[in-house]
């Protein structure tokens, strides 16, 4: 410590500094307070230090404190190990942020209790504070020593104020350590203590700087690897990245993202937002030239930043590649429609996709069920593994078992020389969807049961079986229930489908969802078409078809009137002129609709029909002799059906 001459003739001089009286040529002070004690008199005026600054609180002190989270978790278990000595030496350790900001504290209570303008929160700058420890060392950027008088803020007299700079692992100034204890209990070692814990922060920042620039690069993974520091300073690059930017081989061990792109654009702009960056297409300045590349990062906790550089469009082919591999080409998101049935129905999918069972999608044609099937491998723990889609309708009955199974070399007159893998090969470890599974022949069916119980291939002509780990998810637009019933669908392959069924709501029964779909079918057409969007006439045509095709009928109708438009506007007449040739007329779409209500209700299972006769109720407002008379049949076989259902028509009646 400065002896007791320096610090009275230092007060004095603080006085006479305080008061705007000249100290003379040669003052006592040392150089570097003086020039501390003017930068806060500019900054400070005739204000007293932090007299009406309040330090950070709420929101703003939580985003401060998690902007600095890796400071003071780097930091904190270094000041505990000192907790002890503080505790018994009057000592009080702080933490403070590059910007001045106080993050931790802790010590003998009786100090802290005394210093209440150095609470966490605080902003200990030369403009709030004055001349202090912090302050200066944000300034010096070396270890500093302050003591009584010469802290510009007169509550600090009596206490000696040491700090040191804390650094990130590749040298760049982060915050500030600091301890202060009674002035008359300094001591020489005090300094040194304070020094070899700031070292030691520094050195474990240096080793998880480290860490996480490895473990960056490692999750990145993949050609054209660019390392940044949070200043924009190039720490390391590959080959593809040095050949993308036109840097030099060997690579140069130094330097700066300005030296290589103009304005360093846009990895400063990335470095700034400390955000990680999805694959996206960049225009590069470069000396050689502009170069356009696409550019994915990862920032690491110590504001590093991983980048990786690729030729344009590599990540669409790459997603194209896995679609091919996978087949899997729709998700969740491109179901579009917000009634409440077909929400019912997503949400049914949504929860099969994550359970690994096979899945029965029971619906009209048109309606989207391979689309469910696609979101449902998408979003299940199958989806990096293959997608593979069979149309048991689509091929002639005699070679169902051969797409199915495959076969082996020379089993049959044109086989393949070399044999050739099923659909259940092709699918292991994946998702196999049986579309049309209502039209497989019965001996293919058989095949289908044994498989299914005993997770085993046998290929046609071939005399061993190989395991497959296959997931099914079938499809129907016929009554499987009736199926078995007339003897052309086994009941045991039924069950074993009908794990998790999944009905998919006809078009006519989702009134709501037209107007969305024909808006999406609209945006998404081919080609540069002229229409943009329908007018509320349009629409309400459009709402009044019962839509025999389903969405795929209303997306083809989209298309058509798109094309006949003969401005953004699509109007009345141009929907009447598309659905001329529809199968059935508007006028028959509420008949028809109420008819698919007894229909299904006399089908499907219990759940199902309880939820058909609700909707229907709901709909005359639970009267019974209009609810009979729409879907044609008499009042005694409707209440019939209502007490299997345990429905009261009378709860479904206005109040």
């Amino acid at each position: 410590m400065k002896d007791s001459s320096y610090l009275k003739m230092v007060a004095e001089e603080w006085r006479l500094f305080r008061d705007g009286i000249p100290l003379g040529p040669t003052p006592t002070v040392r150089r570097l307070i003086l020039d501390s004690w003017k930068r806060s008199r500019d900054a400070l005026g005739a204000r007293d230090p932090i007299a009406g600054v309040l330090p950070l609180r709420g929101e703003e002190l939580t985003r401060k404190l998690d902007e600095n989270r890796e400071l003071i978790t780097g930091a904190g278990p270094v000041m505990e190990q000192y907790r002890a000595l503080l505790q018994s030496s009057n000592s009080v350790f702080l933490l403070a942020s590059s910007d001045g900001i106080i993050l931790y504290r802790h010590g003998a209570p009786g100090i802290i209790a005394r210093m209440e303008h150095l609470d966490v929160g605080v902003v200990a700058t030369e403009d709030r504070e004055g001349t202090n420890g912090i302050s200066l060392c944000i300034m010096e950027k070396c270890p500093v020593e302050v003591f009584g008088p010469e802290h510009y803020n007169a509550k600090d007299h009596n206490w000696c104020c040491v700090s040191a700079p804390l650094r990130s692992g590749n040298g760049f100034f982060v915050g500030v350590l600091t301890v202060i204890l009674p002035l008359e209990e300094f001591h020489s070692h005090t300094t040194g203590m304070l020094v070899a814990a700031a070292n030691n922060i520094n050195a474990r920042h240096q080793v998880r700087d480290l860490l996480d620039d490895q473990q960056a690069l490692f999750e990145l993974c993949g050609g054209g690897v660019l390392l940044l520091d949070p200043q924009g300073g190039v720490k390391s690059t590959d080959a593809q990245a040095r050949a993308l930017l036109g840097l030099p081989s060997p690579p140069r061990q130094a330097g700066d993202i300005r030296d290589v792109v103009r304005g360093g654009e846009p990895f400063l702009s990335l470095l700034k937002k400390r955000r990680d960056v999805l694959p996206r297409e960049f225009t590069l300045e470069l000396e050689t030239g502009r170069q356009q590349c696409e550019i994915s990062a990862r920032v690491t906790p110590g504001g590093s930043m991983a980048v990786r550089l690729s030729p344009p469009g590599e990540t669409r082919r790459r997603v194209a590649q896995n679609e091919e591999r996978t087949g899997v080409r729709y998700g969740f998101e491109d179901i579009a429609g917000a009634s409440p049935a077909l929400r019912r129905s997503r949400e049914l999918a949504r929860i099969a996709a994550r359970e690994d069972v096979n899945v029965l999608l029971l619906g009209e044609s048109g309606t989207g069920k391979e689309l469910f099937a696609h979101a449902i491998h998408g979003a299940g723990p199958r989806r990096r593994r293959p997608f593979i889609i069979l149309n048991c309708g689509a091929i002639p009955r005699e070679l169902v078992q051969s797409e199915l199974f495959g076969y082996a070399a020379g089993a049959f007159t044109g086989a393949a020389r070399e044999g050739r893998s099923g659909r259940f090969e092709q699918a292991d470890g994946g998702t196999l969807f049986l579309d049309e599974i209502g039209e497989m022949p019965l001996d293919a069916q058989v095949s289908l049961l044994r498989l299914i119980q005993n997770g085993e291939v046998s290929r046609i002509g071939g005399r061993t079986s190989l395991r497959a780990d296959v997931r099914i998810i079938a499809a129907s637009n016929r009554d499987l229930r009736q199926a078995v019933r007339e003897g052309s669908f086994r009941e045991d392959l039924f069950h074993r489908l009908n794990v998790f069924p999944i009905h998919i709501p006809p078009l006519r029964e989702r009134n709501e969802d037209i107007a969305i779909l024909a808006r999406h079918f609209l945006k998404a057409r081919p080609g540069n078409r002229r229409a943009e969007k329908f007018s509320p006439s349009a629409l309400t045509l459009l709402k009044r078809h019962c839509w025999p095709g389903n969405v795929r009928e209303l997306e083809n109708i989209v298309l058509r009137a798109a094309l006949l438009a003969s401005s953004p506007v699509i109007e009345p007449a141009v929907i009447s002129a598309c659905l001329e040739d529809s199968l059935s007329p508007p006028a028959s779409c509420a008949v028809q609709s109420e008819h698919a209500v007894f229909s299904a209700i006399t089908r499907e299972s219990a759940d199902a029909g309880r939820h058909h006769l609700s909707e229907l109720l709901a709909r005359h407002q639970g009267n019974v002799r209009a609810a009979a008379d729409a879907i044609g049949v008499s009042r005694s076989t409707l209440y019939g059906r209502l007490a299997r259902c345990g429905l009261n028509p009378a709860a479904f009646r206005p109040r």
